[in-house]
């Protein structure tokens, strides 16, 4: 949104009972409600940095809550009456970019109305992946893809198709964001650069396909899951920006069909440990400390250290299974795993019926001072794999070839 006079981005039209507005004067967007002859308001706000962001109102009658989240997380929650909105009779239209004499100037995209109270995580999912048009609840979605024309269609066989009055089509469509994690952050904070997260999950989770999560030099004690998300983690320098998994589970994790795109760079992965127990899901739960790649995932990993990583079966520092990732510069490190691949473990998915290959890319490797029983710097499987220097050196077996 460009800075402009209360602009009117989505509501029930004239004097309707719904609204989100822009209020320029306060750098504020608000979702207003009229309920008991009284608005109620939740706000989020505004930059009008003219990068493309997410907004997502709720209003729940069984929570008493209306919320507004801003690129997937909480902006503010108010408590309201649980009565039903205001019954009017301009509800028979939803005016979008315009009302209240008020036009908006700026851009509009992704549109979606719903007759249920979405819970964060579905939000965050729609961040990434667009309704189908068929969800439960779905009442009217607008993909603004027809890019000619006077007619938005709706994509949900409800037919609340739209009717454009003097916007015009723009080629300019949400692109990449960049989001900032430093140690004197905080996860309530936007993820801006002058307003970093504190941990690196709070980046992944609000990043969308194609976003960077940059990471400053310092040490984060977490476990992080790419959870399916196709972006960049970049850390400012390997010697000195660490993820330390404190012995409590597995550092990384590619576990949701990440593609080629994913990258992981310039970090020190330190201090994961998988012990396995009654009730624990194999091979995630046993197998690779360090990082985790799984399920047909392809991760890029570059420029990282994989050190001191303990795991209760295969893939001390990594672990690969039934997936294709690119390995570079790397150096693994002093890992230890009972059974094969102190080092690195890379084979077919045997945690699945189709039994895929892995099929990996390695180069400028480093392997040493790994144990476990066999293997214990690389361990290789049915898989396809090309490896270009690589030096594997002091590594320990209990049983057969180090």
């Amino acid at each position: 949104l460009e800075n402009y006079s209360e602009p009117f981005i989505i509501g029930t039209g004239e004097g309707g009972h719904w609204m989100i507005r822009a209020f320029p004067s306060e750098d504020k967007i608000k979702f207003s409600v009229y309920i008991g002859g009284t608005w109620h308001a939740a706000e989020t706000t505004n930059e009008y940095d003219g990068a493309w962001h997410s907004l997502a109102a709720v209003y729940s009658r069984t929570d008493g809550q209306i919320t507004l989240y801003k690129d997937g997380l909480l902006s503010q929650s108010t408590s309201i009456p649980t009565s039903s909105l205001y019954n009017h009779s301009s509800w028979d239209y939803v005016a979008l970019g315009g009302g209240f004499g008020s036009n908006i100037n700026g851009k509009l995209d992704e549109l979606s109305i719903w007759n249920t109270a979405l819970s964060q995580s579905e939000i965050q999912s729609y961040l990434t992946t667009s309704p189908t048009g068929s969800e439960s609840g779905l009442i009217a979605y607008w993909n603004f893809n027809e890019g000619t024309g006077t007619t938005l269609t709706d994509q949900t066989a409800n037919g609340n198709d739209g009717t454009i009055y003097g916007a015009t089509w723009s080629t300019d469509v949400p692109g990449a964001v960049t989001y900032y994690v430093a140690t004197d952050g905080s996860d309530d904070n936007d993820g801006s650069e002058n307003s970093p997260f504190a941990t690196i999950q709070a980046g992944i989770d609000a990043a969308s396909n194609g976003d960077t999560v940059l990471v400053e030099a310092g040490t984060y004690v977490e476990n992080i899951n790419y959870n399916g998300k196709n972006i960049a983690v970049i850390g400012e320098d390997r010697e000195t920006t660490i993820i330390d998994g404190s012995q409590n589970g597995g550092v990384v994790t590619f576990n949701s069909g990440e593609d080629s795109t994913t990258v992981l760079n310039r970090f020190t992965i330190q201090n994961g440990f998988k012990e396995g127990n009654e009730g624990s899901v194999f091979p995630d739960d046993y197998s690779g400390a360090g990082i985790f790649i799984g399920y047909n995932s392809h991760p890029k990993i570059m420029n990282c250290k994989i050190i001191n990583n303990t795991s209760a079966d295969e893939g001390g520092g990594i672990f690969i299974n039934g997936s294709s990732p690119t390995l570079y510069n790397l150096e693994i490190l002093n890992n230890y795993a009972p059974s094969f691949g102190g080092g690195l473990w890379c084979g077919g998915n045997d945690a699945s019926s189709n039994n895929s290959p892995s099929n990996i890319v390695a180069n400028n490797l480093l392997v040493s001072n790994n144990e476990s029983e066999t293997g214990a710097g690389i361990y290789i499987v049915q898989s396809i794999y090309q490896i270009d220097v690589i030096t594997v050196n002091n590594n320990s077996s209990t049983s057969e070839s180090a």
